[in-house]
């Protein structure tokens, strides 16, 4: 949705500073919801002023255009840093990372208007792609693009998810309300996988993802990691509580559990170690980067002439076969010409050595624009298929249930004795070739699910139970909801979803009651 670019801020008697100019391109510049989550990002950026945190210096409009000029931080994501540096070999240094990290969010969390009210800022994109490491040792938080706060404008519409299902809390997948726990979780993700060295969902798809949230199935650390230190342990089941309540209720808090397990190991890093790990690590991109930069700063130098302040777009994310330079047209309205947009290496190449490109990527504020907003559209694509799904096997119920004995409000259907499913299998004892998965959920989620007639623990329910062929009854039953009742047949794994309808009673109804009262 929005281009970045690497930008010279010129001023006058010889003033310069690079800069990071983001815009929305122009063929969606002029649709009104995406104006407004542009400016209500711009909006929360300006009030964000901690070293944790990216800068924003300002926020303004070139004819029908906005646009937001940011910090140039040289450095990497901490996804790309990972990629390079094995985490359970630096372990502190993470942790390092991650507790500034936190630091920064809290302030986030706890920001508040120029009132003193509130904001309660939800980030809801905490991911390793948006924190960033400078060359200076510098953590930084990243990217309020889709950020919830008290005040916004552009606020989210009902049943849509923002955000990256790897890295989501559960009541964020299922699109209910979240607050700052939400980011908790999120973080709480990201530790697990900095201490163990690990993706936390491997290779699941994000549907899969959707599911496992959406059970509670959330893999704990000494599932992966048995010898894990017990500070370790309660710092992750603290923060990967599927309950918001049962979580960290700030990020201080869990920033506090991380510095005291810091302090346990003997030392904890400070930003010149960081920064000189990174640097030793990424020094020949560094070099690379810087090289380009200088060369496209000489050719504007020589190529303009002293004036007002303004913007000058340096093409150092030149497409193959983009314009030269030389050829562009002059600065007009603060701008160059746009450049088209940059082709940089792809985020999930382990590719380093950027010298066989004809295409050099600065280091920017975050990623690429184009490559996130990317990835979250196949995110809404995937969630889009994960219910789509749960809509075919509810149809596909719904039919074998009509197959077999139509649902009422009352029922009790005779259920055959041996067709009784018998309690989950203890799988230590069982040949699993010969088990079935059953999945339940429910809406309202207080409903209460029953197999057969015996009432089930919880809601979503998960269990495995013996292939026996035989059909079973499941019943969903709550109160200001019209009950509904299903068949299963034990030959294959099932996944049911069955949203009860609200009770409706009409104010034209006026049969008598009992007594003379009238509905």
């Amino acid at each position: 949705m929005a281009e970045v670019f690497l930008a010279a801020h010129r001023g006058p008697l010889g003033f310069e500073k690079l800069v990071v100019i983001k815009r929305l391109k122009p063929g969606i510049a002029t649709e009104p919801e995406v104006n407004a989550m542009f400016l209500d990002e711009a909006r929360l950026a300006a009030r964000l002023n901690h070293p944790n945190v990216v800068q924003t210096y300002e926020c303004g409009q070139i004819d029908d255009q906005y646009y937001i000029v940011m910090e140039y931080l040289e450095g990497h994501s901490l996804d790309r840093i990972c990629r390079k540096l094995d985490p359970s070999r630096h372990r502190a240094i993470y942790l390092a990372i991650l507790s500034d990290a936190l630091a920064g969010l809290h302030y986030a969390h706890d920001l508040m208007d120029f009132n003193g009210q509130p904001l309660h800022v939800v980030h809801r994109d905490i991911s390793p792609h948006n924190i960033f490491v400078t060359y200076d040792g510098q953590a930084k938080v990243v990217d309020f693009g889709i950020a919830k706060w008290a005040t916004r404008d552009a606020d989210t519409s009902t049943g849509v998810v923002k955000g990256k299902i790897r890295y989501m809390a559960p009541e964020q997948a299922l699109a209910t309300t979240v607050d700052r726990r939400a980011d908790i979780f999120s973080m709480g993700l990201i530790f697990w996988e900095l201490v163990v060295g690990e993706r936390f969902w491997g290779e699941l798809s994000d549907v899969q993802i959707l599911q496992r949230l959406t059970f509670g199935e959330i893999p704990q650390l000494r599932e992966r990691w048995p010898a894990a230190p017990d500070a370790l342990d309660r710092i992750c089941s603290r923060a990967l509580a599927m309950a918001p309540e049962d979580r960290y209720a700030t990020a201080a808090q869990m920033r506090e559990d991380v510095e005291a397990y810091l302090a346990t190991m003997g030392r904890r890093p400070g930003a010149a170690e960081i920064g000189r790990l990174i640097g030793e690590t990424f020094a020949h991109r560094r070099a690379e980067v810087r090289s380009a930069i200088s060369e496209q700063l000489g050719r504007l130098h020589a190529g303009t002439t002293e004036g007002p302040e303004e913007f000058e777009v340096l093409p150092v994310l030149e497409e193959r076969g983009a314009v030269p330079w030389s050829q562009r047209m002059p600065v007009s309205h603060h701008f160059a010409t746009p450049l088209p947009e940059a082709v940089l290496p792809d985020e999930e190449s382990r590719e380093d050595s950027i010298s066989d490109r004809k295409t050099i990527p600065t280091i920017m504020v975050a990623n690429s624009a184009q490559a996130k907003r990317r990835k979250a559209l196949w995110t809404a694509a995937a969630a889009a298929g994960f219910v789509a799904l749960a809509g075919v096997v509810w149809v596909v119920a719904m039919f074998i249930g009509r197959a077999g004995v139509e649902p009422d409000d009352g029922d009790a259907t005779t259920v055959p004795q041996d067709s009784v499913a018998q309690p989950p299998i203890d799988l230590r004892r069982s040949d699993t070739s010969r088990l079935i998965e059953l999945r339940i959920i429910a809406t309202p989620l207080d409903a209460k699910i029953y197999l057969d007639d015996v009432e089930l623990p919880s809601n979503p329910f998960f269990a495995r139970f013996e292939r026996d062929g035989t059909g079973h009854r499941v019943r969903v039953t709550a109160d200001g909801y019209t009950p509904e009742a299903r068949f299963v047949v034990f030959t294959r794994d099932e996944v049911l979803t069955i949203n009860l309808r609200p009770v409706q009673s009409s104010p034209t109804d006026k049969r008598p009651k009992p007594g003379g009262a009238t509905k």
